[in-house]
């Protein structure tokens, strides 16, 4: 009858993907890279979904990093209690 049908997503370009990976190691950088990406191809209309899935991958991305960072920095250390505010 036919053939499996197009998936109408448009692929992630190869600087996409660099973004995404940047994200893991330098979650700041990639956010201002996302912004300028969206903010350069914005006006064709082809690029808004991809650009949509980049900036939130790029979010999510952050904020899990961001928590992860917090959990580490609240944490106790290996003793149980917290260390003395006099040091």
């Amino acid at each position: 009858m036919g053939g499996v049908p197009h998936s109408f997503r448009s692929k992630f370009e190869r600087f996409d993907q660099f973004i995404i990976f940047i994200a893991f190691i330098f979650f700041p950088l990639a956010i201002v890279l996302a912004a300028i990406r969206v903010l350069a191809t914005q006006r064709h209309n082809h690029c808004r979904g991809r650009n949509n899935r980049l900036f939130g991958w790029v979010l999510a991305i952050a904020f899990a990093i961001l928590e992860l960072l917090m959990m580490i920095g609240s944490m106790e250390d290996l003793t149980g209690c917290l260390k003395p505010q006099w040091y």
